[in-house]
């Protein structure tokens, strides 16, 4: 009888995690966390954040109250931004790490209306993975998390701000333009290569300010 109590309590707490239109704090191992926000990105239309509390496994999600869209279909980019929840401002515990998702949704908004020459599901797949200015700007201002994490149905981006690094304002945001022959010939060998190689070009360009890597799920 307990087991079975125990399961059940476990199965709820799990469909409590994909409930996102109320706040919740749920106790639940990291990687089973991030497998459950890759279920959600799958399917989401708009980007969720989260704060994981490492030292406790603890799980803080608040909805957020505005988004904005934001298609550029010249650049091959389609961000839905969502605003922060205030609760997550500051970390849960000085152990905690900020995670929101990149939703399949921004991928298939931009192939839904083909243009000659325009760029493959793969490469769409890839730019979805990487962090964009906006991430780079939060990460920036929010003081006291480990860690950055974006959550895709392919895999976890990890970057950190090091402030201490940081010579002047201008090169903290400074435009990088990764060459796209390159990614499509690391997309022959993989998708994750192809990241990989992107956020190779990341981090030699913000020379320590920030730093990357990627790993598959």
């Amino acid at each position: 009888m307990r087991n079975i109590e125990s399961s059940e309590f476990e199965r709820r707490k799990v469909e409590n995690f994909f409930s996102l239109k109320q706040p919740y704090k749920i106790e639940l191992e990291k990687n089973e966390g991030e497998t459950n926000l890759a279920n959600i990105a799958r399917k989401a239309e708009q980007e969720y954040c989260w704060a994981f509390d490492e030292a406790t496994s603890t799980w803080h999600y608040y909805p957020s109250r505005e988004h904005s869209e934001e298609v550029s279909r010249l650049k091959g980019r389609s961000t839905f931004k969502a605003t922060i929840p205030s609760e997550l401002l500051q970390p849960p515990s000085d152990s905690s790490v900020f995670y929101h998702i990149h939703p399949d949704s921004v991928v298939t908004r931009l192939l839904s209306k083909p243009k000659k020459g325009w760029h493959s599901e793969e490469f769409l797949r890839v730019s979805n993975q990487l962090p964009k200015k906006d991430d780079l700007e939060k990460a920036a201002k929010l003081k006291g998390y480990k860690e950055f994490r974006i959550v895709t149905s392919v895999g976890i981006t990890t970057y950190q701000f090091h402030p201490e690094k940081l010579e002047s304002e201008e090169k903290k945001f400074s435009t990088l333009s990764i060459p796209q022959e390159e990614l499509y010939q690391s997309l022959d060998q993989s998708l994750e290569d192809a990241v990989k190689k992107a956020l190779d070009y990341m981090n030699e360009h913000y020379q320590g300010i920030f730093t990357f890597h990627f790993e598959k799920f």
